[in-house]
Formats: structure tokens, sequence, C-alpha cells
């Protein structure tokens, strides 16, 4: 994923570094209603969860935990550059228990 030009229309650029901590990564696991309600009306959620999954990051991208991205692997969601549909996306967020 050589072109990271997506980053720059991503709907959390610009954010106070504090709020970017608290809400995608330390109260995230606990607690990601806040990040999810911020990711999903991002324009570039798939190609940020192409980023995460790809780069095995931490915390909330495109809206899903490290756990649900783990389990979009698992089920064969993802595969290096491709991912299904973001509608297919959206109907399973908080469902991969």
């Amino acid at each position: 994923m050589k072109d990271q030009a997506w980053k720059e229309k991503a709907k959390c650029v610009g954010l106070d570094p504090t709020t970017i901590e608290d809400t995608f990564f330390i109260s995230a696991q606990t607690r990601p209603t806040l990040a999810r309600e911020f990711c999903k009306d991002c324009s570039v959620k798939i190609e940020c969860l192409q980023y995460a999954i790809t780069y095995n990051c931490k915390g909330i991208w495109g809206g899903l935990t490290e756990a649900e991205r783990y389990r979009m692997v698992e089920r064969n969601w993802f595969s290096p550059g491709k991912l299904k549909e973001d509608h297919v996306i959206a109907n399973h967020i908080g469902s991969f228990d």
C-alpha cells in the first residue's frame, strides 16, 4: 500500500493529538463507540481498514477494533490489498462475537 494519500482525506486528520489518543487508542478497546461514530461517515474507511490490517496497527482503524480486524482476516474478508465491499463490513461492525 504505497499510496497513502488517502490519509489526508481521513475525517480524523487535524484532530488534537490527545483526542486521537483517547478516542482511537486508549479507550477504544473498552469503549469503541465514540471512535466508531467518528469513522462511520469517513470517506476513506476502507483504505483505513486495509492499512490497519496490512500493517497490524493498534487501536481503532476504519471503525473496527484490533479483535474485529483479526476476525475479518480469519473469515477471509481480507487478502492483501482487497476487502469486501463497504456495505458488507458496515453490516457486521459490532457482530463479530
